[in-house]
């Protein structure tokens, strides 16, 4: 279960409470609803509230998080965690890294597993990390894109502008264009 840590007012919409002592966590619960592990990030990183998750084969769980703070560092805002092991961040060092303006809409594994994905409608780019070394293996530019799904060649993608369209190697390919505004997740049914 990601808990982001943010409590907010119940009357004025989205007001942020409790940023000074937010402390978002990855927590995982038994069949008996008791906690059998949690994962809080490092001091530095509390304000990453830990938001979506998305599960690989082997176990593995995929988190996207969203800053809290101010913008401008290289922030991580996907990682990968094993129950009973740290967390490994992606890209940590990597300057393209500010390109997601500390905002991680959705994440998805490759069907192989080999790499993790991650959209950002706020920067308008998606991310996609080797797991194997937590490098950035590509960048694409696609303006309000947040629906994030694996498929047999890649990943797909959907957009507030109502696009539809697959990632395979370095390319976009457009599949459709409706009037509708696709909402930030998608979940495959094959």
């Amino acid at each position: 279960m990601a808990n982001g840590g943010i409590q907010t007012h119940p009357d004025s919409g989205r007001a942020k409470l409790n940023l000074p002592v937010m402390q978002p966590n990855l927590t995982y619960i038994g069949a008996d609803g008791q906690i059998t592990d949690q994962l809080e990030l490092p001091q530095e990183l509390r304000l990453n509230s830990i938001r979506h998750l998305a599960i690989r084969n082997d176990g593995t769980v995929g988190f996207a998080m969203q800053w809290q703070g101010d913008l401008g560092a290289d922030l991580p805002i996907i990682g990968l965690h094993r129950p009973g092991q740290p967390a490994r961040l992606m890209a940590e060092d990597d300057p393209r890294l500010r390109n997601l303006n500390g905002y991680g809409g959705s994440v998805a594994f490759s069907r192989d597993g080999r790499h993790i994905a991650v959209t950002s409608p706020r920067g308008g780019v998606l991310q996609i990390a080797d797991c194997d070394t937590g490098a950035l293996v590509q960048e694409i530019r696609l303006s309000d894109v947040c629906g994030l799904a694996s498929d047999d060649t890649g990943f797909v993608i959907t957009s507030g502008q109502g696009v539809v369209a697959a990632i395979d190697a370095d390319r976009v390919i457009p599949r459709r264009q409706h009037d509708l505004a696709w909402d930030n997740h998608l979940i495959p049914l094959s």
